[in-house]
């Protein structure tokens, strides 16, 4: 167990694994040779590179097989995948392939005695650089692998002349018991023969498979029935309002590391009595006291920890969050469930696939009167639905309850403001703060939605965010500034969202309006402003300030940044990095942000100046005025000549200059150029 406060946490991630799955087969070689006998090889190319696995050119899964082939000969190397035949009738299997070249020979084999390869196409060519699909109706009769203990399909490949690189992805296998939506899907509709692998629309009896990475993830329109049904990982399907499906096996929503499957249903969904409906949450495991931690919540009704995966072990750890206490309440002092609606924390020694079961939400989900207290008022929700949600995006129905949520990032190491029409994941916890002893919050089924939604946010309206990180890890942390005509300049619950601080190792990056810490500050038109911004470093070294994204800024309109300690002014809108040194015993009010709207005169004058600023042991030069190389002196404070470099190129080059820290005065040999204040340090 590992000991944790709010909303500072001090967190705890294993390596993620794949799991063997049953009718239909679906294989992206995500996993290699050794992986749960879903991949096999046999290696007898002297001389060449076994087998390996790499992103680069995946035709539609998350990884492709590749080998280098760099020798002459009959010597063949065999990829297959090894697959339980047993009961299967009309059995249909495919394949992609790429070639760097047309230096080699493919075969196409299958085995089912253990030890002969039965030829299933015979040797061919690949076309160089395409990804080629081998399809089921281009092999030889199949009968001779149904209703087996097991068989193998494989791909073999030898030389031709020279060298080539072959790359495979995408072995998929169907039966006449199964039925596979084809990655490659024209359109969404289901009843659509040709966006089925076996070119039939399943029926009932039918397993189904609803792969990864497909073009476009089927809708249901009609009233459809089948047997199994399985979404995998980042996958869809959408019940439409006039649509339904009876499933008299079961229907279970797969998750991995990369992410979930997704299911919307706005019409019906019939499970017969033997059926069941599993939903899976990937948890990656700790590896420290700063990782591992994640907010979830259960997609299915009133859901049972004691005997679920969700039960922590020994080491494992699952809370609540109590605001009125103020305090993370650990589930093995006193037990709890899930409840629709509400968010929990959890973290596991090793990285699991773990079950949600029992019936989906299909209602709305609304709290009333949630405490206000010591926890100012910050409570832990979750979205209950097997899809994702648009947070804020017109169908809550928000009483005295912040416009802004939040959720924690494990890679920021801090909390992230989910502002209006951002997306919740499934099964994702989040916070919102009540502001009032009165209030309530409505989560609708009207806000589903799945995760590949364009965000609904006030996107004509401006938005500066800036991304502060460095130090010894890779923590950072958000802050937002945006305009609104009617945003308040005070603290507005519509549009700004108060700062949580997260890890204690992470920097911390905010503005104050009214002794009010914010992490996103929306401010009313025009703009012309001046902000205080801001930062603490969780630990010290070198660290960056920067536009993390800039939103419906016109041509006129700049960003200034002004750092008091260099006392620098960096024009954001013209450089969106800022390199420094921080520590963490370093006054918080260090940066000062300039908004200021250019008249026409002024933005049509090119720029004269130059900017020079200090990171790493070098100072970097940028001429903005365009005038070509340049002689560059560096005098300290006292006037005295410390460093000149000659004939320095403007487009951005570093010049090294080891100086003992302090602030000097830097100047050029264009007599336009004023004289400007560097800190090295």
């Amino acid at each position: 167990m590992k000991k944790i406060c709010l909303l500072s946490l001090i967190f705890i991630v294993q390596q993620s694994f794949c799991q063997v799955i049953e009718f239909p087969y679906c294989c992206d070689f995500e996993t290699g040779p050794e992986g749960e006998n879903i991949i096999d090889y046999e290696s007898n190319w002297e001389g060449s590179t076994q087998w390996d696995y790499s992103d680069t050119y995946a035709r539609t899964g998350i990884l492709s097989a590749e080998a280098s082939i760099n020798t002459s000969g009959d010597d063949t190397r065999n990829l297959h995948v090894v697959f339980n035949a047993t009961n299967q009738t009309g059995i249909k299997p495919s394949f992609y392939y790429r070639s760097t070249n047309e230096n080699i020979f493919i075969q196409v084999v299958g085995m089912i005695d253990g030890e002969n390869w039965i030829v299933l196409k015979d040797w061919f060519t690949p076309i160089e650089n395409s990804w080629t699909l081998v399809n089921y109706s281009d092999l030889l009769d199949l009968s001779f692998f149904e209703n087996q203990s097991s068989c193998k399909f494989g791909i073999r490949a030898k030389m031709n002349t020279s060298t080539a690189t072959l790359r495979l992805d995408n072995f998929r296998i169907a039966t006449d018991q199964s039925n596979l939506w084809k990655i490659e899907a024209s359109s969404a509709d289901w009843g659509t023969a040709d966006n089925w692998y076996t070119g039939l629309v399943p029926g009932s009896g039918i397993d189904v498979l609803i792969p990864s990475f497909a073009n476009n993830y089927p809708e249901i329109s009609s009233a459809i029935s089948c047997n199994n049904m399985r979404i995998d990982p980042q996958a869809s399907l959408t019940i439409s309002t006039v649509g339904s499906i009876t499933l008299s096996g079961d229907f279970r929503i797969c998750s991995d590391s990369l992410g979930t499957g997704s299911f919307l249903n706005q019409g019906s969904l019939n499970m017969q009595s033997r059926g069941s409906i599993i939903f899976e949450r990937f948890i990656e495991a700790y590896s420290g006291a700063e990782d591992g931690w994640h907010q979830i919540s259960s997609p299915v009704n009133a859901f049972a920890v004691a005997g679920s995966d969700f039960e922590p072990a020994y080491n494992d750890d699952l809370f609540r969050w109590d605001e009125g206490s103020y305090m993370w309440m650990n589930y093995k002092d006193a037990t709890f469930d899930f409840n629709n609606g509400e968010g929990y924390l959890i973290a596991c020694e090793t990285s699991e696939t773990k079950e949600f079961s029992g019936s989906f939400v299909e209602t709305d989900v609304t709290l009333n009167d949630v405490s206000v207290s010591t926890g100012n008022g910050w409570h832990l929700l979750g979205n209950p639905f097997p899809c994702a949600l648009a947070w804020n995006d017109g169908n809550w129905n928000l009483s005295n309850i912040g416009g802004v949520a939040k959720i924690y990032s494990e890679s920021a190491g801090n909390y992230v403001d989910i502002a209006a029409g951002s997306i919740i994941p499934a099964t994702q916890g989040f916070f919102i703060q009540a502001l009032d002893i009165s209030n309530s919050i409505t989560i609708p089924l009207d806000a589903r939605t799945h995760d590949n939604m364009a965000l609904y946010a006030n996107d004509a309206m401006p938005l500066l965010c800036l991304k502060a990180e460095g130090g010894e890890n890779e923590f950072f942390d958000l802050a937002s500034i945006c305009f609104h005509p009617d945003a308040a300049t005070s603290f507005d619950p519509e549009f700004d969202a108060r700062k949580i601080s997260g890890q204690s190792t992470a920097p911390q990056l905010y503005t104050c309006i009214s002794s009010e810490y914010l992490s996103t500050n929306t401010l009313p038109f025009p703009m012309e402003a001046k902000l205080d911004l801001y930062f603490e470093a969780g630990t010290d070294g070198e660290h960056s300030l920067a536009i993390h994204r800039l939103q419906n800024f016109e041509q006129q309109q700049r960003v200034f940044l002004e750092d008091r300690f260099g006392e620098l002014m960096i024009d954001l809108t013209m450089d969106s990095s800022y390199f420094f040194t921080a520590s963490v015993n370093d006054p918080a009010d260090r940066f000062v942000l300039h908004f200021q709207q250019l008249n026409a005169e002024e933005e049509s004058k090119p720029p004269t100046g130059f900017r020079a600023y200090y990171h790493n042991g070098m100072i970097h030069m940028k001429n903005t005025g365009g005038n070509g190389p340049l002689d560059l002196f560096l005098f300290d404070l006292g006037g005295r000549l410390v460093y000149s470099a000659s004939d320095v190129a403007t487009d951005n080059i570093p010049v090294r200059a080891s100086l003992p820290a302090g602030i000097y005065l830097i100047k050029t040999s264009y007599p336009t150029h004023p004289v400007q204040k560097i800190y090295i340090h």
